[in-house]
């Protein structure tokens, strides 16, 4: 028995999910694989965010079927269920007059901290003049807080998502000379910046990079070379330091120039388009790793401008519930 999530699309914007379980399978792994890959999605959604332009919202992240987005617009951040259609509104930490430069980056994230019982939104924004800034928002304490924000002077946010990983979040910033992993425990309330050595080839025209977990939870560093259409994958060393990553595979993608990466699945799946909007999915915790080709988008007449990756199941929590 096999269950493909849904292709997600969203007013003039297209999610796409890839989400595979295998229950009782009695093919080989790999077998049982191609075949998932070759089944149409099991739906085609479209998220309506009633007054809220869904095409001047930036995605924040999804949890329990709940959406977090903030809209440049009304200048707030909303708990969505597209579902329930309901909708509940959060103020930034910023007054009005500085929310008009407010600049939600990819690194930012949302989701449910069992441990500690409580929704939390990881912020990390860039505002002219005040640099990087991160904050942390409690639901369960209806509180705004800034991380220290002294030992990310001259660090910019270089990566386009954020994972969590044994109650820790991590993502990845750079600056002029060096990458970094930030990490943050969500329960404990601290944060490490650490550098990252990927030893890649800083000639390559390489998209923001992506971070995921791979099935064997190990935290993995994905970047495509827009240009050449080669994705590079990293494996970080669990049993040495933690800026030891070891290189995993480079493999060229064989899609048309130029080639996009729109990050990963929560299974540790990775998803590209190319410039004429085909999809791919590569799993890299197959060895090798498994390339499929999903098909095309059909872009509305063109009209589709901006494309991200987001993992949506429904359901009927309310955002008001919420701890």
């Amino acid at each position: 028995m096999a269950v493909v999530e849904a292709e997600i699309v969203e007013g003039g914007r297209w999610k796409f999910a890839s989400n595979y379980d295998i229950i009782d399978g009695c093919l080989p792994y790999e077998l049982t694989l191609e075949i998932l890959f070759q089944l149409p999605v099991k739906s085609l959604v479209n998220l309506s965010f009633h007054k809220y332009d869904p095409v001047f919202c930036d995605l924040i992240g999804s949890c329990d079927g709940l959406i977090c987005m903030y809209s440049p617009r009304d200048k707030c951040i909303y708990i969505f269920n597209p579902l329930t259609k309901e909708t509940k509104e959060i103020s930034t930490p910023y007054h009005k007059s500085a929310r008009r430069f407010l600049k939600i980056e990819g690194a930012s994230w949302f989701g449910f901290v069992p441990s500690i019982n409580d929704y939390m939104i990881w912020l990390v924004v860039t505002i002219p003049t005040l640099n990087l800034r991160i904050h942390v928002y409690s639901m369960r304490d209806d509180n705004w807080r800034e991380l220290d924000n002294t030992r990310f002077i001259d660090v910019m946010v270089g990566g386009m998502n954020a994972v969590v990983m044994n109650g820790t979040l991590h993502c990845s910033f750079n600056n002029d000379y060096n990458e970094f992993m930030v990490k943050y425990d969500l329960v404990q309330d601290i944060i490490e910046l650490e550098r990252i050595k990927l030893n890649h080839n800083q000639d390559k025209y390489y998209n923001e990079p992506s971070i995921g977990i791979l099935q064997d939870s190990s935290l993995c560093i994905c970047k495509v070379d827009s240009f050449y259409g080669v994705m590079d994958v990293w494996k970080l060393d669990q049993d040495s330091n933690s800026d030891s990553w070891n290189k995993l595979f480079s493999l060229d993608l064989g899609l048309p120039q130029f080639v996009f990466l729109l990050g990963f699945t929560s299974n540790g799946r990775i998803s590209v388009r190319s410039s004429s909007n085909e999809l791919e999915v590569v799993d890299p915790n197959q060895n090798p790793p498994l390339q499929v080709r999903l098909g095309t988008i059909d872009n509305y007449n063109n009209r589709c401008r901006l494309f991200e990756l987001l993992e949506y199941s429904e359901s009927l929590v309310s955002p008001f519930s919420l701890p």
